[in-house]
């Protein structure tokens, strides 16, 4: 349950609501948006007015019907009264109320250890299996529904990754589902491709430099995007990483999450013939980058990090971004060719910045990797970008740049 559905309340109340909010703004946004219930009417009334709760609705709203600049910050649900704010109840399975209050999210931190043993004892009870080591059940529906102690309850199936094996779970939320599925049929894929990927390891030979100079390669600065999988899975070295972006490559690149036995085993079928050739691609590229990562780390060793503080931040956070444990199996192919261009203006600047002996302008800096950035939004668009960028947005902060200081020769 998000708690933004029921910032609504009742049909009845909302305009009250509404009027009540529009009261907790600023004294002057208040004398610009009076009378207050024609405001509020307006706004409610508005035909274009966002999904999701109530406050960031009229603050959008507000911008649009009345002309008034007002951010959802400024609206103030926590001065309501007690009657326009919705009040909910934890109930246990024997009737007896557990908690209540009026701040859901609350409720919801307070409960969820408990919820969520609740729900494993009872999707054990109906669902899950473990040591699978084949698709040997039906297909995956992308929900069940059950009734435990009286209360029913929907379920979110995935495979989840066991080393060895993989087990059959039920989730209570479909994002943690899905990114548990998504590791779990990596796993079963290459239980299933046993005999194929012995091949592709033989076919990569030794790679005890290759292997040694991965090793030098640092885990990712930032917690996992899927920290909320538990998934038991090792931690891997190079040779594992290369069968692991084969499969993916080959076999699941077009369906990460397929939930059909047929299409899974047909998958398999039509990929594994080229696995081989995919891990081999996978090698040489890996080698290109951790070339051109050297270069990097060459030319930031050279630098002392307290003279350029700034610059050396952006520089080495934008370089973990690139590199780090995991980033063979988690880059297509296709991008991680493009992986020692996008390495190659980070070397250039740390040369630059050696020497000229001065920081690089901040303001021209930031437009370089915002430039960075736009490519990564271009062509790595599952990589994701660190803040939103676009074309017109790199215009404005070129052009809002300040001019650069005349020397006293000109």
């Amino acid at each position: 349950l998000e708690s933004e559905r029921f910032e609504w309340l009742v049909p009845g109340h909302r305009e009250e609501k509404a009027v009540a909010l529009l009261r907790t703004l600023p004294r002057p946004l208040r004398r610009r948006i009076v009378p207050f219930r024609d405001t509020a009417r307006r706004c409610l009334a508005w035909p274009d007015l966002p999904a999701g709760g109530i406050v960031g609705a009229l603050a959008a709203a507000l911008r649009e019907v009345a002309g008034v600049g007002v951010e959802a910050a400024e609206l103030r649900p926590e001065l309501l009264p007690p009657h326009l704010r919705m009040r909910f109840e934890i109930v246990g399975g024997d009737g007896a109320v557990l908690g209540s209050g009026r701040n859901l999210d609350e409720l919801k931190a307070r409960f969820r250890a408990e919820a969520s043993r609740s729900f494993t004892r009872a999707a054990e009870r109906t669902f899950e299996r473990d040591g699978i080591t084949t698709w040997c059940f039906g297909d995956l529906p992308e929900h069940v529904d059950a009734v435990h102690a009286g209360v029913r309850f929907r379920g979110y199936p995935a495979l989840e990754d066991r080393g060895g094996s993989v087990a059959l779970r039920l989730f209570d939320g479909p994002r943690r589902a899905a990114a548990v599925h998504r590791a779990g049929l990596l796993r079963l894929a290459m239980l299933r491709l046993g005999k194929e990927l012995r091949s592709v390891r033989r076919a990569l030979g030794r790679m005890e430099r290759l292997a040694l100079r991965y090793f030098s390669v640092p885990a990712a600065p930032w917690p996992d995007a899927e920290e909320e999988v538990e998934a038991a899975r090792p931690a891997t070295g190079i040779a594992d990483e290369l069968v692991e972006r084969a499969v993916l490559e080959c076999c699941l690149a077009e369906a990460p999450g397929m939930r059909a036995r047929d299409e899974f085993e047909g998958r398999l079928a039509s990929g594994a013939p080229h696995l081989e050739a995919a891990a081999l691609a996978a090698r040489d590229l890996a080698e290109r980058v951790l070339d051109a990562w050297d270069e990097v780390r060459d030319a930031r060793a050279a630098l002392a990090s307290r003279s350029y503080p700034d610059s050396l931040a952006d520089i080495d956070e934008q370089v973990a971004f690139l590199i780090h444990r995991g980033f063979i199996a988690e880059t297509p192919l296709d991008r991680l060719a493009e992986v020692p261009r996008y390495l190659e203006p980070v070397r250039d600047e740390l040369r630059a910045l050696r020497r000229s002996g001065e920081p690089v302008d901040a303001p021209r800096a930031e437009c370089r990797w915002m430039l960075e950035e736009l490519r990564i939004s271009l062509f790595m668009q599952e990589m994701g970008t660190r803040y939103p960028v676009s074309v017109p947005r790199i215009q404005r902060a070129w052009a809002a740049r300040p001019a650069p200081k005349k020397t006293g020769s000109e």
